[in-house]
């Protein structure tokens, strides 16, 4: 629901408004009935005083009759609404309206006295809201000098006065209202214009940054954002033209050199598939010198003056088997071939490419260190085993310099067979690690390498579920160390 930072602003922006504005009109409200109700009760309570002064008073003098002009006189107050003296039977025997007496108090005012009022000797003012009026409730105790007339024990009457609420009092109740109606308007006032203000100031902006980075994620790389008038807003605006802009130019660069890779892999297929033609037609002509040296050396054994030449025949002969296993080994690379998963040793498929490589290792110089054994039985394609092989050779023939030395293992590890080749080369950058695996990336000089040969190895281990891994510094050599799983397991 809050999901969203426009849903969130507005929850919190009403959130605070209401706790601002509620909270302090609540107190004042609150403090302003307190004031009210305690001023209109002591103005109560003062007319009750005064009641029991004037009975007492005349009590004494012995103007009983008088009880009813006091009432009549204090009714005159235009804020005094009611006064009934009744006994404990609840009986009125006094009242500012004559109909009232000798009725009972519960059925002429319900709810003004307390429904054990015989047991009350303390006086009460409450508020009746329904008539917006305070009523008092006053027992008049026999006080010693009044028990020689009246011989009740504790009480001897009970008064009853309504006082109406003043204009002010009257003003105040129906203001209260008026306020609470007039803090909902503000806070929704309030909350409309904070959320206009953010939709303006804040949600058009963003929504136009995030409509840019999605057209940015979908490829369109013309999208601009326009100039804002906020100092923060510009400044994003404008460092996300200059980004799309920068991916532009870096996006065209790409792509020129990604043609200028494909142009080359297009000239490497080319040049390899003249190599093998040029394998096959040698292979042919090696074909025939072959069948010519057999048929010299059982002409050998028939002609003893040919016989001191047999030496050199012999050299011949072995001179073109060099050439025949060469170019062998070049048509067997170069042909395509479905994958076939099997069992297989690395032992031989080590050996098998080291023959391959055989003439730029021994044109190098270079040093083999050759510690495969036997017996490191994998499942996998020999041809993309041996693609791997030749790709992680090459790279340590390049980084190498003369008699540089080559280190090549294969060795079981539990249910594991593990396959290194190490060099003493140049080694490889700390930060050039992490992209030593992706297509195109190139650590050689260029026009030597095209990019895609440890891209493609990483793509081998991952058919053949096999885990690679490289330890290079810089001047110090390279390792590649990658984890079969075992195939005799």
């Amino acid at each position: 629901m809050f999901k969203s930072i426009k849903s969130r602003f507005v929850f919190l922006s009403v959130l605070f408004v209401i706790i601002s504005t509620g909270i302090p009109l609540h107190f004042l409200v609150n403090q302003l009935r307190n004031n009210f109700e305690e001023r209109s009760k002591i103005m109560l309570s003062v007319t009750v005083d005064m009641f029991l002064f004037g009975i007492e008073s005349s009590m004494f003098i012995g103007e009983h009759n008088q009880i009813q002009s006091i009432i009549e006189t204090l009714i005159e107050n235009q804020n005094i609404h009611h006064v009934r003296l009744f006994c404990k039977n609840g009986f009125i025997l006094h009242s500012n309206s004559q109909d009232e007496i000798g009725k009972n108090i519960f059925q002429i005012a319900k709810g003004h006295v307390p429904n054990d009022f015989v047991n009350q000797e303390e006086r009460k003012i409450t508020l009746l809201e329904d008539v917006h009026a305070f009523t008092a409730f006053q027992p008049i105790l026999n006080k010693p000098e009044c028990q020689s007339c009246h011989k009740e024990s504790e009480v001897i009457a009970f008064l009853d006065i309504d006082s109406h609420l003043t204009n002010a009092e009257k003003n105040f109740y129906t203001g209260s209202a008026h306020f609470v109606f007039l803090g909902i308007a503000v806070i929704i006032l309030l909350s409309f214009g904070l959320y206009q203000i953010f939709n303006k100031l804040i949600n058009k902006p963003l929504s136009l940054i995030i409509n840019g980075l999605e057209k940015v994620e979908s490829g369109d790389l013309t999208a601009q954002l326009p100039d804002a008038r906020s100092e923060e807003f510009h400044t994003v605006n404008a460092h996300f033209n200059r980004m799309v802009e920068e991916l532009k130019t870096n996006n065209e660069k790409i792509e020129e050199m990604h043609f200028m890779q494909l142009r080359h892999l297009d000239k490497l297929a080319t040049v390899g598939e003249l190599a093998a033609q040029l394998a096959h037609e040698i292979n042919n002509y090696n074909a025939v010198m072959l069948s010519r040296a057999d048929y010299l050396q059982l002409e050998f054994n028939n002609n003893s003056a040919l016989k001191e030449y047999l030496e050199d025949l012999n050299v011949i002969q072995s001179q073109i088997e060099k050439i025949s296993k060469m170019t062998g080994n070049v048509l067997r690379h170069s042909k395509k071939y479905s994958p076939e998963f099997m069992h297989m040793d690395l032992f031989g498929v080590v050996n098998l490419s080291l023959q391959i490589l055989a003439p730029i290792l021994k044109k190098k110089k270079i040093i083999i260190e050759n510690a495969a054994s036997e017996n490191a039985i994998i499942i996998g394609d020999h041809g993309q085993i041996e693609q791997l092989i030749v790709n992680l050779l090459n790279n340590s023939i390049d980084a190498v310099s003369e008699d540089g030395i080559i280190s090549i293992g294969a060795y079981t590890f539990k249910e594991s067979v593990i396959l290194e080749i190490s060099d003493n080369g140049c080694g490889i950058k700390e930060d050039d690690l992490q992209n030593i695996f992706s297509p195109f990336f190139s650590t050689k000089q260029e026009g030597k390498g095209t990019g895609l040969g440890l891209y493609i190895v990483s793509n081998i281990c991952k058919n053949h579920n096999a885990k690679i891994t490289c330890e290079s510094k810089l001047h110090n050599g390279t390792k590649f160390k990658i984890v079969f799983k075992r195939g005799d397991s």
